[in-house]
């Protein structure tokens, strides 16, 4: 009777172990599924006037959302780094490069406040840009908050400030790395198959 219970004991305990495991992919699964990559700019001022382009006190700050509410890996961006190094027990277990994630990438405008002055030493010109600049906004960002002033003054001028919240999907990241990693891989293993078959070709030819 006793072994009965201990069978019937350990089977229930293995049913949970395997329950506990597939909650926890689950979990884990619907965590990179809706988590998002945030790239948050303040106050980012330039101006080609000034004897540095970019202000000081401008500001890109990168994040990652778990669940699209809890903040994680909160870090400062550098103008003069390209990418983020997420670190796991003092390691650079993840990098994220930031001109891979914005390219060809569905990007979640959540915040786009503008104000800008344009010239250049044609007031025609600079009447034609400042109202192409003014279209594609509005037709590229939903609900932006703008201002493009243009500046006759006949000289070339740009002044920016700017503030913005953009948002990528985790996953879509995730994808075109592991895309691009396979692409690079089979670029080398067909360049290794090529030099081995030059090297056969060689060898055949000196016997």
């Amino acid at each position: 009777m006793e072994k009965i219970i201990l069978k019937s004991f350990r089977k229930e305990m293995i049913i949970l172990f395997f329950l506990f495991i597939l909650i926890i992919i689950i979990f884990l699964f619907i965590a990179i599924y809706t988590s998002k990559i945030r790239i948050e700019i303040k106050n980012l001022i330039f101006n080609t006037e000034a004897e540095k382009k970019v202000d000081e006190n401008s500001k890109i700050n990168a994040s990652i959302l778990i669940f699209n509410k809890f903040k994680l890996f909160n870090k400062d961006i550098k103008f003069e780094k390209q990418d983020m190094e997420i670190q796991f027990l003092k390691k650079n277990d993840i990098k994220i490069d930031y001109l891979e994630l914005f390219r060809n990438t569905n990007i979640e405008i959540v915040e786009f406040d503008l104000k800008a002055n344009i010239g250049t030493e044609d007031a025609a010109l600079t009447a034609i840009i400042v109202g192409l600049v003014s279209a594609i906004i509005g037709i590229v960002v939903k609900n932006p908050k703008f201002q493009i002033n243009p500046v006759y003054a006949n000289k070339n001028l740009l002044e920016i400030k700017f503030n913005g919240i953009f948002n990528v999907q985790m996953i879509h990241y995730i994808y075109k790395l592991l895309k691009n990693t396979i692409k690079r891989e089979k670029t080398e293993f067909t360049k290794i198959n090529a030099k081995n078959e030059r090297f056969i070709g060689k060898t055949k030819l000196k016997t």
